[in-house]
This record gives structure tokens, C-alpha cells and sequence, in this order.
């Protein structure tokens, strides 16, 4: 039996791919690779949600660019979080994905010489994009070189702090060279990744040179539950500042201010290494979220020891004398830093390079239960005592509808506006009884305004590769995390393209779990309300798949003799299942649904006026919403005995017809007779032959009621093929077209 084809020659947009059951690889062709699974986040109020990769899902053909391992072919492992990008080249933008885990299927690195290094946890990688079909091109893993705390190339697990390898990155940030202008910001290109861990020290912040694919630890960042990092304008080009959020109950808000040396190695060109970091402190002494739950708070930048190389191998302190995390957030309290509940996402105003966002996600036991969401605003004129006013953009503990949850992640994005993530992270804040019924959300603020919009909800009922869902009415244990803003790297207007992370916590796949894989998720783009997506993914003679599904444009889709399931989901589409027990679905638009060859097939019009013709074999069809039309184009599309016939689910009296006109209603006749229709119920052939009637089933004690079409084309007053209608429909010749 032959594999089926997918013709999208008349796509205007993407579509996806979808292989046999299981976990399979993705389709791969010359214009690159498409995600296998419906989107795990649904659009709202507009807004499209488009898979790009779902976890089990492997690139074929791979560079291996960075690291040589991940050449031919990449399979990533889940728990897709922070991103990061840049324009690699006029067709292509390169993105940066990290994984928030803490074991998986391990992974090798460079040992600097001709040795390697065998690692698990948490990583990086890259995935190339092309900037017209929105396909990925290229993917693997985004560093082969560590450079770890003590400045050394990683030659074995042992050199790594946590033995094994790296733990949980968390959010992600991408901050291009002279990001303020010329020679202000960075000397590199740099990609940070932070570890959200907590022993044995706390976690370390990461920098990629996104130019080489070295990985460097930042010891000058301190220790934390580092969640994410932002780069601020300083305005001055020999410093450099940052600043930081540690994801921890109770943790202060931190900024990192360091000087460039030109001469010196990655860090030390970058001002990442021996610079300063400042707790922040309220002027008024305010000191927990109780004390500052709306309004502007102005506040200095106070001076805090990361390390003290005099207690190097103390308690509290590791053995190259940088505090602990617990003994850092000691040292803020001690100063009178301002103690926030769980500082999570950080991102910078791309219109002011002195302002930025961070999310508070809150916790059960504080008066920052359901979460806040700040902007900061930096005074770096004296650069050694810089200081910073902080306001309150939203608190969802003041807020009755709880329009925004927990907040985690979040991209101040090119359009001004404000995106979100939630995270449940505090009881009775998602499903029965919450305020909020929603799901897991993206959500939208203006942070002119306070206006706000939900952008995209959690869909439980995309479940990859036919896995279960571990936790299917328990709201909020899927999340989105990892949220980008890239329309302008594809040439499209602001707030119109996003890159987003979907984490789905509670998947039961043993595929995965067999592979080491850790947990379902996707890595997804949205499109704002009429931005388009793609625009142009064309596939003709698409071979090795068995299920397809179509763009939000009109597509042509084509099965052949496999067991196909072709969905067109939204605009006016072309679907032919072909031979085979297909299964094809409409979605909405007014589409064409076709099964030319022979197959026992299910046909389901969904939303607008759909035409549906089953053709051979036994079918059950159902138009769905709007005025459908059921073609019969042979004798042969229905058989006459009770297991031969085909079925209609939903039809519907004085709304859909049944579309009779092609088939000769008497064969042995000259000319293209058509079907006289015998109106009363239950009325019988005379034997004229070409006569169509109709009759109920209605059995006392049976539920499964029926209508049954029959019809006589050689006037033997017996029955030659019959549709059957589920339930009562008392047809009138209105009905049909004969």
C-alpha cells in the first residue's frame, strides 16, 4: 500500500505534517522541517497559534554548526523555556531555546582537545528559522565548549559544579553588541541562560557567545534561582549593567554594573567579570510586597559583597569565596533590600534603554498570593550610586477578576505593549471556584493604559502523539514559558510575530520517557489578528505521511490508499482522502471534502457551508454548522443492505441537502434520468423505476432512531442503495437535489 500525498500547491500559508502514529520524525524537505502536532496553545481574540517542533519530534539533516555531535540528525529533548534571536542572514533567523531540566538524555562536549564529554541536564540549543515559510532549517545543540566558574575549559563532568552537567535554565535572554550604539552595551553578541537551582551553592548565570558556541559561567552575576537577566543602557560605553531576578520567596531585586576591558577574554571585553553588584533598597524603608502594593516607590542602588575571597570554603560561602544564594539574600535583608515574593521575568523597554518589566509570580503564604507585575526605572548618572524608581503596573491581589495569574515570563515587545505568561504557582487561582476561569494564558498589557487582552489559552485537547494527559481537568498544570517578540527580524511590524514555549507538565508519553526525553512541549510562533503566517509554505507530492493538516488559508490536501487524516482547519480547503479508511475534517470556511477512491471513511464538514461527498465504501459523514451539502455521485456510493450504508450524522430538515443530480436514476433508460421523489412517509415503489422515497425507524425501546433514503432505479420495487439518516427527519422533496 502506497504512503499518502499532501498537494499544498494552493497553500497561501504553512501547514503541518504529521507522521504515523507514535513518535515519529518530522517531515524534512528542502525548505525545511514542520512540527507534526496541532498547537498545544489556542489563539484568542484574533491571535493564531502555529507548532513549529513538538518534543519527540527529530530534525533530519542537521549541521551540527556548533557542536559536532548534533550533526545529521537532532532529536531535543522537552521542557522548552527562554528565547533568544537574531537575523543570521537575509533568509534566516536563528533562535535560541533553553531547556528547564535538570536530567535527560545526555549529550557530549569538547574536552578543548581531540577528547569528549559526556553531560545530562539542562541546555541550549539553536534552531535556524527561514524567514519566508516559517520552516526550521537547521537545529542542534548550541555550544560545545564550557568554560566553568573558575574560568577553566570543561575536560571532565567533574569540573561542573553539579556534578553531571547543568541545571534547569530557566528564561532566556539575547542581547546584541553595541545594543546602545556604537561601542555602548556589549562588545558580543551574547545569549544568557541562568540556572534556577539551589544547591549546592545556588544556581549560576550563563553566557553564550553566540559567535563561537562557548558557553561561560558568570561568577560576577552572584548566586540565586537565577530566572533571567536584562541589559540596561548605562550611558556610558566603558560599563556595562544588568539587571538580575532570582526566583526565590523572599529574594531581593539585583543589578550587576561591570567595566569593559578590551584586551581581555570573553568576559572581560563584555564587562562580565570582577564588577559590582547593588541590592535594591526603598528610600521610605518599605521592605515586603504588604508595604508597596500600588503607586511608584523611589529607591537607591546599595552596594552588596558577592564574594569575599577570605571566606573561601566557609559555610555559606564556595570555595572560591562567592556567597551562597541563601547567604546573598542574607546580606540583602541585612542592607534593607526590598524583599520581593519570587522576581521572575525581566525585560528591557526597547523604546528606553534605562526601563524595564519583571513579574512577581507570588506565593501561598505572603500578601503577593496571586503575583505583581513591576516596571523599573534606572539613574545610572552617577554610575558607582545609581538609583531606581519602581512602580507598580499591576497587582492581580488588588484585582477582583484576576485577569492575569501568577505572572511569569514576559517580552516587553517592539509594539509597546506588554506580554505575559502565567504560571500556577499559589492555590485556588486556577479552575473551580477561581475568579478566573481560564486556563494557562498569554496575556497582553499596556502599560500606558493598564488595558488588557488575552492572546492565547492553554488547548488540553492537543495531546501529541496520542499520548494521555495525566491530569486532564486539573486547571493550570500546563504553561507557557519563554515568550519573544521577533516580528522585526522577519520583516513584519511590531507585535505582530511572537515565539513562544509551551511546557505540557502533566503528558503521560512513555515515548518520551522511554527516550530520556523529559516532558511534552512545543516551541510555537503567534501571529498577531491579520499579520499572516509564513507567508508561503508550497509542498507538492508530500510522500511518508498519514495525516496532514492545513493552514488558515485554502488548501488542497490529498491522501491516497493509507489510513489518512487530513484536516483543513480553517479557510475554504480541498480535501480528497483517496483509498483507505480515512478520517477528514473541514474546520471552518466553506470547504470541498472528497473521498475519490474506496475506503470506509469518517467526514466531518465543522464550521460553514461544506460539500460532502464520501464516495465508495461505507461513510459516515456529518456537515457540522452552516448549510452543507451531501453528494452522491454513483449508485455504487451506497450500498443498499443494512452494513453497506452510508450514514449521516446531523442532517438537517430545510437546512442541508442531499445532492442526487449526478446519478442516471435509470440506467437501462436513454438519457440521464432524474430520481422522482414519492413525498408521503413510508410510500412505496410502483415499479416505474427511478423513484426515490424514505421512511422512519422508530423501534419502541431502541434510542438509535433512524431515517432511511432509498431508491429503485430498474423498477423492481426493491431498494438498489439507501442513506441513512440518524434520527427522525421528515423529509419533503426540498431536501434533495434531484
Amino acid at each position: 500500500m502506497g504512503m499518502p500525498k499532501a498537494d499544498f500547491s494552493k497553500s497561501k500559508a504553512a501547514v503541518t505534517v504529521n507522521l504515523p502514529a507514535g513518535i515519529a520524525t518530522a517531515f524534512t524537505g528542502k525548505d525545511g522541517t514542520i512540527s507534526t502536532e496541532v498547537p498545544m496553545l489556542r489563539g484568542e481574540n484574533g491571535f493564531t497559534v502555529h507548532s513549529l517542533l513538538t518534543t519527540g519530534e527529530t530534525l533530519q539533516e542537521t549541521n551540527g554548526v556548533f557542536n559536532p555531535s548534533t550533526a545529521a540528525s537532532y532529536t531535543p529533548v522537552g521542557r522548552f523555556d527562554g528565547i533568544g534571536a537574531f537575523k543570521s542572514d537575509s533568509g534566516t533567523v536563528r533562535v535560541f531555546v533553553n531547556h528547564e531540566i535538570g536530567s535527560a538524555a545526555g549529550y557530549t562536549i569538547s574536552d578543548g582537545g581531540s577528547g569528549r564529554v559526556s553531560l545530562d541536564g539542562a541546555r541550549i540549543s539553536y534552531f535556524d528559522i527561514d524567514t519566508k515559510t516559517m520552516a526550521i532549517v537547521d537545529g542542534g545543540l548550541a555550544y560545545d565548549v564550557i568554560h566553568n566558574r573558575d574560568g577553566q575549559v570543561v575536560s571532565s563532568a567533574g569540573q561542573l559544579e553539579i556534578p553531571g552537567g547543568l541545571r534547569s535554565f530557566c528564561s532566556g535572554g539575547l542581547f546584541e553588541a553595541n545594543g546602545f550604539g556604537a561601542g555602548h552595551g556589549l562588545a558580543d553578541r551574547i545569549y544568557f541562560a541562568g540556572e534556577e537551582a539551589s544547591g549546592p551553592h545556588g544556581g549560576t548565570e550563563w553566557a553564550l557567545d553566540t559567535a563561537t558556541g562557548d558557553l561561560w559561567a558568570v561568577p560576577a552575576f552572584g548566586r540565586a534561582r537565577f530566572e533571567n537577566v536584562a541589559e540596561l543602557d548605562t550611558g556610558d560605553a566603558s560599563h556595562v549593567a544588568f539587571l538580575l531576578s532570582d526566583d526565590s520567596s523572599g529574594a531581593a531585586l539585583l543589578l550587576y554594573v561591570g567595566t569593559k576591558h578590551a584586551g581581555g577574554n570573553f568576559l572581560d571585553r563584555n564587562g562580565l567579570k570582577d564588577g559590582q553588584l547593588y541590592v535594591w533598597k526603598a528610600d521610605d524603608g518599605a521592605l515586603s510586597p504588604s508595604q508597596f502594593t500600588a503607586g511608584t516607590k523611589a529607591g537607591s542602588w546599595v552596594p552588596i559583597d558577592a564574594r569575599d575571597i577570605s571566606k573561601a570554603g566557609q559555610a555559606g560561602y564556595d570555595a572560591a569565596g562567592y556567597a551562597d544564594a541563601s547567604t546573598l539574600t542574607a546580606k540583602a535583608d541585612g542592607l534593607g533590600g526590598f524583599s520581593f515574593r519570587r522576581p521572575e521575568d525581566v525585560s528591557v523597554n526597547p523604546a528606553e534603554g534605562t526601563e524595564a518589566v519583571f513579574a512577581t509570580t507570588g506565593t501561598n503564604a505572603s500578601s503577593n498570593r496571586a503575583g505583581t507585575i513591576y516596571t523599573v526605572s534606572v539613574d545610572f548618572t552617577q554610575i558607582a550610586n545609581p538609583t531606581a524608581s519602581i512602580t507598580v503596573l499591576y497587582n492581580a491581589n488588588l484585582d477582583a477578576g484576576q485577569r492575569i495569574r501568577n505572572p511569569d515570563n514576559l517580552d516587553w515587545a517592539d509594539d509597546g505593549r506588554i506580554y505575559v505568561q502565567e504560571d500556577r504557582a499559589a492555590t485556588g487561582l486556577f479552575g473551580d471556584g477561581a475568579a478566573n476561569g481560564h486556563d494557562a494564558s498569554i496575556l497582553r498589557i499596556d502599560p500606558t493604559t493598564g488595558a488588557i487582552l488575552r492572546v492565547a489559552e492553554m488547548d488540553r485537547s492537543a495531546i501529541a502523539f496520542g499520548a494521555t494527559d495525566g491530569a486532564a481537568g486539573e486547571i493550570g498544570t500546563w504553561e507557557s514559558s519563554g515568550i519573544l517578540d521577533v516580528s522585526s527580524l522577519f520583516g513584519k511590524a511590531p507585535g505582530t510575530l511572537f515565539l513562544a514555549d509551551v511546557q505540557a507538565h502533566s503528558i503521560v508519553d512513555p515515548n518520551l520517557a522511554s527516550r530520556d526525553l523529559d516532558q511534552a512541549g512545543q516551541l510555537v510562533a503567534i501571529t498577531a489578528p491579520g499579520a499572516g503566517f509564513g507567508p508561503v509554505v508550497s509542498r507538492t507530492d508530500v510522500d511518508g505521511v498519514t495525516r496532514v493538516i492545513g493552514s488558515k488559508f485554502d488548501d488542497t490536501i490529498i491522501g491516497d490508499g493509507a489510513a489518512n487524516r487530513l484536516i483543513g482547519r480553517a479557510g475554504n480547503d480541498r480535501i480528497d482522502g483517496g483509498d483507505g479508511r480515512d478520517v477528514l475534517l473541514g474546520g471552518s470556511g466553506r470547504d470541498l471534502l472528497v473521498d475519490s477512491g474506496d475506503g470506509h471513511d469518517r467526514i466531518g464538514g465543522g464550521r460553514g457551508g461544506d460539500e460532502i461527498a464520501g464516495g465508495l465504501g461505507r461513510d459516515v459523514m456529518a456537515g457540522g454548522k452552516g448549510h452543507d451539502v451531501f453528494v452522491f455521485h454513483a449508485i455504487e456510493d451506497g450500498g443498499a443492505a443494512r452494513g453497506d450504508r452510508d450514514r449521516i450524522k446531523d442532517f438537517r430538515h430545510g437546512v442541508d441537502l442531499i445532492d442526487l443530480s449526478a446519478i442516471d436514476a435509470n440506467g437501462a433508460a436513454a438519457g440521464d434520468a432524474a430520481f422522482s421523489f414519492l413525498s408521503g412517509k413510508n410510500a412505496s415503489f410502483s415499479g416505474a423505476g427511478a423513484e426515490l422515497r424514505w421512511y422512519l425507524v422508530n423501534r419502541k425501546g431502541d434510542a438509535h432512531d433512524k431515517t432511511v433514503v432509498a431508491a429503485d432505479t430498474d423498477g423492481d420495487r426493491k431498494a438498489d442503495f439507501k442513506i441513512e439518516l440518524t434520527g427522525l427527519v421528515h423529509l419533503t422533496g426540498s431536501d434533495f437535489v434531484l
